[in-house]
């Protein structure tokens, strides 16, 4: 189930809005319960998380999680050279939740508190979803590739004409702010509103609120 003693991937609609089902938002709180009154999780919370995994059903996500954001650089610049795949640097992902981990949550103790994580995708995790297991052979050579392209063109994005509203979730706890600000920078044209209201998972929780503010946006009621 993608679980590990000391490191529980929960997914973000479990802990994001209360706006979602209480089944949902219960799953942290059971965990909490659970550890205080048996030391450990119980098998019904095991099924209760298992059941909010989408992993397995959507094995690409797991796949190219990291692989997305392998954006390619061009070394020479055109139209001097040619652009080629020799032409083109990258780094791997090299399984960069892990990398990026804190050394202290790569070794604990029993004693030692269970951490909560968010979005990250694991190796372990094509070992222990039964979907995922059968790409175990494919994503070790994934997160080694280095030859990635350019996938998106940043030159273009930057005389960007089509018309972009974005919303940027200032508490976001899976995206950076600041690195969002820089996002809605580099695209041409794009207008958005930031909001400490709103969470990761405001188009689907509270749709409602994230689209009436980009039509406002839009028919230029806000600035």
């Amino acid at each position: 189930m993608g679980l590990t003693r000391y490191i529980v991937c929960v997914p973000a609609r479990s802990v994001a809005h209360p706006a979602e089902p209480t089944d949902r938002i219960g799953i942290v709180q059971r965990a909490v319960n659970d550890l205080d009154c048996y030391d450990g999780f119980t098998f019904k919370l095991k099924q209760m998380i298992e059941s909010q995994q989408s992993f397995d059903g959507n094995p690409i996500y797991a796949l190219l999680h990291e692989a997305c954001y392998c954006q390619g650089c061009v070394v020479f610049p055109p139209p001097q050279y040619p652009l080629t795949q020799s032409s083109i640097s990258s780094e791997p992902s090299l399984w960069s939740a892990v990398r990026c981990m804190p050394s202290s949550l790569k070794h604990q103790n029993d004693d030692d508190p269970i951490i909560f994580t968010g979005e990250m995708v694991y190796p372990t995790m094509f070992i222990d979803y039964s979907e995922l297991s059968k790409f175990h052979e494919l994503v070790e050579p994934l997160a080694l590739e280095r030859a990635w392209p350019s996938l998106y063109n940043i030159c273009q994005l930057k005389k960007n004409e089509v018309p972009v509203y974005a919303a940027n979730f200032i508490d976001d706890m899976y995206v950076a702010y600041d690195l969002s600000r820089e996002t809605v920078a580099t695209i041409q044209g794009a207008r958005c509103f930031d909001t400490n209201m709103l969470q990761h998972n405001a188009v689907r929780a509270k749709t409602w609120a994230v689209m009436g503010e980009l039509w406002k946006l839009r028919g230029g009621e806000v600035d």
